[in-house]
C-alpha cells in the first residue's frame, strides 16, 4: 500500500525519529499532558496506556526528538489488529493512527507529522492505514497523503414507549465467557479471530463488555461485542464489534428488542463504516438522521449528535470500521 509523500523533509538531521521503548513512557505522558490535553486519561491510568500501546519492551509510539535540545517535538500513537491479537504490530498489519501531535509552541519543522507517518509506513509496510475520529484540519493532511475521507454511520433501535416487557430471544445468549467462541469457524476479518476478541475486550483494564452469541441449531452462527453505558438514570447499549460481517443478516430485530428489554435500556446503537445500509434495515436497525438524537459521547455526556470522521487507505477493496476499532471506544474519564 503506497502513500503520496510529495515533498522531501529538509530537516532530517535535526530530528531522531524512532519507535519508542518502555523508558520513553514518562516523556510521552508528559508531552500528552502538556501539548495534547491536561490530565489526559493516559496520564491518570498507566494501566490503560500500557494496555493500548505497550508491546513487550516496545511502545507503539513513533517519536520525533530534537537532536540539539533533546526535547520531544512530535508523537504518533499506533494501534493495530495484530497488536491486540498477538501482542505486536507486524508487517502487512492493519494499523490505526490513534494520536498524532506536534508541539507547535516548540516551533517544530514543517512536515514533521508527515515524516513520522512515513517512518512507520516504511517500517511496517501495512495493508491498511486509518485514523478514526479525526477533525477537518488533520483530514487535510491525510487527503494529501492519498487517504480517503468518510464518516462512520450510526444505526439504532429505540425503546420508543420506554416500557420494559418480557421478551424471549431463544437463539441469542448473553455471556462474559469469551471461551464460548474459541471454536467459532466463521471469523472473516483479517487478524480478528478468537485471540483478538479475547485480548481487546475481555482483558480491558476499565471497561466491561458482553458477548452476545447467536445460535442456529445449537451451533454458533454469529456474535457481537456489546457495552452497557449508564448515563444519569438511563442506560444505552452499544455494539462495538462483530464476529462475521457476511452473517450480519442472521440477526433479527427481535434480538435487539430482547437486549433493550433485558438491560432495561433506552436504546441500542451500532456504529459502522463499510457494511451496506440495506443490511442494517433488514435486521431492524434504523439509520440515525440529523433530526433524531442518539447520544454518542458519554464521558462526559453531550446532548448532541456526533458525526465520526475517518481517513483510510487499504489494499483490500472492502474496508470496515467498528466502534471498538483503534481507540474509539476508550475511556475519557475515570
Amino acid at each position: 500500500m503506497k502513500l503520496k509523500f510529495y515533498k522531501k523533509f529538509l530537516d532530517k538531521k535535526k530530528y531522531r525519529i524512532y519507535l519508542a521503548s518502555k523508558r520513553d513512557s514518562k516523556s510521552i505522558l508528559n508531552f500528552i499532558d502538556k501539548f495534547w490535553k491536561k490530565n489526559h486519561i493516559f496520564v491518570k491510568s498507566k494501566k490503560l496506556f500500557k494496555f493500548q500501546h505497550q508491546s513487550g519492551k516496545k511502545l507503539n509510539w513513533v517519536l520525533a526528538k530534537n537532536v540539539s535540545s533533546g526535547k520531544l517535538e512530535g508523537v504518533l500513537g499506533l494501534v493495530s489488529k495484530n497488536f491486540f491479537a498477538n501482542g505486536k504490530i507486524c508487517k502487512k498489519d492493519d494499523i490505526w493512527i490513534a494520536i498524532i501531535m506536534v508541539a507547535y509552541p516548540l516551533k517544530p519543522s514543517k512536515g514533521l507529522g508527515t515524516e513520522m507517518i512515513k517512518y512507520f509506513h516504511r517500517k511496517f509496510k501495512p495493508s491498511s492505514i486509518s485514523a478514526i475520529g479525526i477533525n477537518k484540519n488533520v483530514a487535510n493532511l491525510y487527503k494529501k497523503l492519498g487517504l480517503k475521507i468518510g464518516y462512520v454511520i450510526q444505526y439504532y433501535l429505540k425503546n420508543k414507549k420506554n416500557s420494559f416487557y418480557k421478551n424471549k430471544s431463544s437463539n441469542l445468549k448473553i455471556t462474559k465467557n469469551i471461551k464460548k467462541i474459541k471454536s467459532y469457524k466463521y471469523f472473516d476479518q483479517k487478524f480478528k479471530h478468537y485471540q483478538y476478541f479475547s485480548n481487546r475486550y475481555f482483558k480491558h483494564p476499565i471497561y466491561d463488555y458482553f458477548l452476545c452469541i447467536l445460535y442456529e441449531k445449537k451451533l454458533i452462527k454469529n456474535f457481537f461485542i456489546l457495552r452497557k453505558i449508564k448515563y444519569g438514570k438511563k442506560v444505552a447499549l452499544r455494539i462495538v464489534d462483530l464476529g462475521n460481517i457476511k452473517f450480519l443478516n442472521k440477526f433479527k430485530k427481535e434480538n435487539f428488542e430482547y437486549l433493550v428489554n433485558y438491560f432495561r435500556a433506552n436504546h441500542i446503537d451500532f456504529l459502522n463504516y463499510g457494511i451496506k445500509k440495506e443490511f442494517f434495515k433488514k435486521i431492524g436497525l434504523s439509520l440515525r438522521k440529523k433530526n433524531v438524537f442518539i447520544p454518542h459521547n458519554f464521558e462526559p455526556f453531550k446532548k448532541k449528535n456526533k458525526d465520526v470522521m475517518i481517513a483510510y487507505k487499504s489494499d483490500n477493496k472492502n474496508f470496515y470500521v467498528f466502534k471498538g476499532d483503534s481507540d474509539l471506544d476508550r475511556p475519557a474519564l475515570l
